[in-house]
């Protein structure tokens, strides 16, 4: 009766011990997939990170494998193109704001003259010019 429970022994012992290896391979898949800890904070070896604009870098602050902590400046991206767009945008709000004062002076002197020398046709679109101005320049 030995010999012959001895190959059952042997396979209800293999099949426990396969059941239990992928058992824990599963489980350690699914936690090196998605680490969690009870505070809720995961180290991370190797992070990917991109930065909000785009832009040649100038400099770099950190070495290869260098830890850093959250708020440590990585590196310097050339200002050289977010000066020159903000001088641009800075010469058209200038520009804008000439064009409407134009507009305005321009339908305030329609709006002192008779009706009889303008047509109201004129003074209205010096008007409409005017309040599409002012839209322009906010």
């Amino acid at each position: 009766m030995n010999t012959a429970s001895f190959p059952l022994r042997f396979l209800v012992t293999l099949v426990i011990v396969l059941i239990a290896a992928a058992i824990g391979w599963q489980l350690w898949v699914y936690y090196m997939q998605d680490p969690w800890t009870r505070d809720g904070r995961v180290r991370a070896d190797t992070v990917e990170l991109a930065p909000d604009v785009s832009g040649p870098v100038v400099q770099v602050f950190v070495k290869d494998n260098q830890a850093v902590k959250a708020g440590d400046k990585l590196f310097q991206i050339d200002p050289t193109r977010f000066t020159l767009a903000l001088a641009q945008a800075q010469a058209q709000l200038l520009k804008a704001k000439a064009a409407m004062e134009d507009a305005q002076r321009t339908a305030s002197r329609y709006a002192a003259v008779s009706n009889n020398a303008v047509s109201s046709l004129t003074r209205d679109t010096a008007g409409t010019a005017a309040l599409e101005a002012a839209a322009d320049y906010q």
